[in-house]
């Protein structure tokens, strides 16, 4: 199956689920935020939403600096 993950497809499992996925590209930090097709996805949600066909996926990791 091809997802998109930050503009940039990606061939995953079938059944992924948003958690896995954020486990594999070793992003499942604490402070990350998650949206799945424009839509903001709650933490609590992750290890629930599987992952569908063409889903857009974008992750932002807070950094710090000046």
């Amino acid at each position: 199956m091809r997802v998109m993950v930050n503009g940039e497809g990606r061939d995953v499992q079938t059944n992924l689920l948003l958690s896995e996925l954020l486990r594999t590209l070793e992003m499942d930090k604490p402070y990350v935020a998650v949206s799945v097709n424009m839509n903001c996805i709650p933490k609590l949600e992750y290890a629930n939403l599987e992952l569908k066909e063409n889903d857009e996926v974008e992750i932002l990791v807070p950094y710090q600096g000046g």
